[in-house]
């Protein structure tokens, strides 16, 4: 139905009225192209605020969504997945170290002095990482690492054993 009034009238912003909240309608309407779902239940007030707020290009969905989703599990990235990601990026383990304090946001400078290397050697590990992963900057190598499974304590691990601590402090995090 929202594919048609979008074909027909491709400026539409289409918000779906719903009797009931059913969390997999929702999803197939703003697949097919829907601005706002919303329940049939709510008052006028809300929904005139509602409907300002499409108007204005926002995306509106029912409070009945947020409880939805505290009752379902998600599933992150397993370890397993997350170190067959780095394995498969050919990411060596001293390149682990780079990227897990590029995840925390650490400048070359910084990285070279946590690890005990010359700049110059952050910069060639940077490349090799950018190179590897095939994305365009540190920022993108960050947000990749963090999709695929490295997580804080990575990092934390990461800048621990760089200030030559012991592991068991990232343990204790």
């Amino acid at each position: 139905m929202v594919e048609t009034i979008l074909a027909s009238f491709a400026d539409a912003k289409v918000v779906i009225l719903a009797e009931r909240f059913d969390l997999e309608a929702m999803v197939a309407c703003f697949r097919a192209g829907a601005q706002g779902y919303i329940v049939n239940a709510l008052r006028s007030q809300p929904l005139m605020t509602a409907l300002r707020l499409v108007s204005l290009g926002e995306k509106v969905m029912p409070s009945d969504l947020a409880e939805s989703l505290g009752h379902r599990q998600f599933a992150g990235p397993s370890p397993i997945t997350a170190e067959t990601e780095i394995m498969n990026a050919n990411i060596s383990p001293r390149e682990r170290d780079v990227l897990c304090c590029l995840m925390a946001g650490y400048p070359n400078k910084s990285i070279a002095r946590q690890l005990d290397v010359c700049e110059a050697t952050i910069k060639v590990h940077v490349k090799s990482i950018l190179r590897k992963l095939k994305v365009s900057n540190r920022t993108q190598a960050a947000i990749w690492a963090s999709h695929n499974g490295l997580s804080d304590v990575d990092v934390a691990v990461a800048a621990g054993a760089a200030a030559g601590q012991e592991l068991a402090f990232a343990a204790m995090i």
